[in-house]
């Protein structure tokens, strides 16, 4: 593999979608034939108390063991915690390119701990290695920041060779606030088949469960789970009820629902996986984590229908059995594009 890319996503979080989608895209690069290489972008260098670094170590090293496995297959550098030698790792490394993406990374305001690097601000303007972005996501339906900010951000995007976006809304943004063409393409994710991440999963067997994936918790949404799953004679099993717990594995989180009778989520990737696994599932709007990227996905899918505003809502609604021939057909429609530009990406000249 001659070609080299680097991948700059967020910083590394116990997060099952975060390392999923690191990992999706890392692969999808090595199926076009190049190297890739996460740049492990950390927040700024800070000096923390002896008291905070020892929770931090304490953190990693009991709750995240599990979670971290699979981030650890990914290649990739040393945490890097400036722009200056993030530009120095990334000149070392003679890349290619750089593909930021995906996730929330052009997300202003939980980003400034790393400045504008997932503009690329950080490479000299006379460096040759190119710069792209893959379904970046602005996580909200605007774009939040200042106007020295926003001047920047539209003069560094103007240097991108292409730049595609996570979500409908994004290029809307793009064109709105600094005539920037983009195209909207899938979750990293969602280019990897439900065969292939069937090789993550560890067993197969039906155990009568509902399973959710619920990240903001209240009794709403508690009591709806409850009810649903007393109605349909199903039990529930919550993959984020850790109560002071390591987190569970991926693949332990894979398995959970690859091997469910339903899905219920608050998460846009515990949606993505149910709809990759072909569950029966119901996604419950996420206003504070960013509702576009949920209706961006299920409106190209046909499953808007599967998105509820507020957990009360799932007794009031019937739901007819989602039928995944024709899921399947619009999600290979959708693949086929996303991996065209994947591929003009690394391999422009074909």
């Amino acid at each position: 593999m001659d070609k080299k890319f680097g991948i700059l996503t967020l910083p590394f979080e116990a997060n099952y979608g975060y390392i999923l989608q690191a990992f999706a895209l890392s692969k999808i690069i090595e199926k076009n034939n190049a190297q890739p290489i996460l740049l492990n972008r950390g927040w700024n260098e800070s000096n923390p108390s002896l008291i905070h670094r020892f929770k931090r170590n304490i953190y990693y090293k009991y709750f995240c063991k599990n979670i971290i496995s699979l981030f650890k297959k990914i290649n990739q550098t040393e945490t890097i915690r400036s722009s200056s030698t993030l530009r120095t790792v990334c000149e070392s490394l003679k890349l290619n390119g750089i593909i930021v993406g995906s996730d929330q990374v052009w997300s202003v305001p939980n980003t400034r701990g790393a400045e504008l690097n997932y503009f690329l601000d950080f490479l000299d303007s006379n460096s040759n290695i190119k710069r792209y972005s893959y379904a970046a996501s602005l996580g909200k339906d605007s774009l939040i920041a200042n106007e020295e900010e926003k001047i920047r951000i539209g003069n560094l995007l103007k240097k991108f060779e292409v730049v595609t976006v996570r979500e409908d809304s994004g290029v809307d943004i793009l064109k709105h606030e600094f005539d920037i063409d983009s195209t909207c393409v899938l979750d990293p994710t969602l280019l990897i088949t439900g065969a292939e991440w069937d090789a993550f999963v560890s067993n197969y067997k039906n155990n009568n469960e509902l399973v959710t994936y619920i990240l903001d918790t209240n009794k709403d949404k508690v009591d709806s789970i409850k009810r649903y799953a007393s109605t349909n004679r199903l039990k529930v099993y919550n993959l984020y009820n850790r109560k002071f717990k390591p987190y569970y594995s991926v693949e332990h989180w894979l398995t959970k629902i690859r091997n469910a009778n339903f899905v219920i989520v608050d998460s846009f990737h515990g949606m993505v996986f149910a709809i990759i696994f072909k569950k029966q599932f119901i996604a419950i709007a996420n206003n504070k984590r960013g509702k576009t990227r949920f209706i961006s996905l299920l409106h190209k899918l046909g499953l808007e229908n599967r998105l509820v505003d507020n957990a009360s809502q799932i007794k009031q609604l019937t739901f007819d059995e989602i039928d995944y021939q024709k899921v399947g057909e619009a999600l290979k429609r959708e693949r086929i594009e996303s991996l065209k530009i994947i591929n003009h990406i690394i391999n422009p000249d074909n």
